[in-house]
């Protein structure tokens, strides 16, 4: 035991001892360097789906529909995919204003429209009045795509609501995610007498 503790003392001893400590160091940053990295490529590799660019038009005079356009964007890795894209109405009621009436140019056609009722609180924007369900629409990484609403409402009314998307990772398709605007205000006025 003298003879140990005479060698931990020395000068020999405690180079020996330091080396001895920094190779178990280094034995322990080589195991866990590979699955730190494992970790921060799985969280890259996992999708999230962003609302962009969302901005609201009143209706022209020429027009009795509003527009909100958006863009979807994947801002990480893995596949996103949009199941579904609902309108949801906060809040609405009578407009004070008048709407002036002028002729011009016909709204062009958009990608999806929403007729807004009083009534009702949620539309799923997605839907169609004939035919199949449309099929859902997957984003890749960095991948964007543009919306565009067209609003018409059955009477004048004002109306606060929000977007909500609902959307999955490819690998599981049964955990949906939502993703929702900010609120949004559109009024649709009563033409003048």
């Amino acid at each position: 035991m003298e003879k140990f503790t005479e060698f931990i003392t020395s000068k020999t001893g405690i180079i020996a001892a330091i080396g001895t400590i920094i190779t178990l160091i280094g034995g322990i940053l080589g195991i866990l360097r590979p699955w730190i990295k494992n970790k921060k490529d799985k969280k890259a590799s996992i999708p999230e789906l962003e609302i962009a660019a969302l901005k609201i038009k009143e209706p022209p005079p020429w027009s009795d529909a509003g527009e909100v356009t958006f863009n979807l964007v994947n801002s990480s890795g893995g596949k996103a995919v949009m199941a579904d894209m609902w309108l949801h109405v906060n809040e609405n009621g009578p407009c004070d204003k008048m709407k002036q009436v002028e002729t011009a140019a016909p709204v062009p056609q958009y990608t999806f429209k929403v007729k807004l009722n009083p009534r009702d609180k949620k539309y799923n924007v997605r839907a169609k009045k004939f035919g199949p369900k449309p099929e859902p629409h997957s984003f890749d990484k960095d991948e964007v795509e543009a919306y565009v609403i067209e609003l018409t409402s059955s009477e004048p009314q004002w109306y606060r609501f929000f977007l909500e998307i609902e959307w999955y990772i490819t690998t599981k398709p049964d955990q949906i995610n939502s993703l929702k605007s900010e609120e949004l205000y559109l009024e649709f006025l009563p033409e003048m007498a």
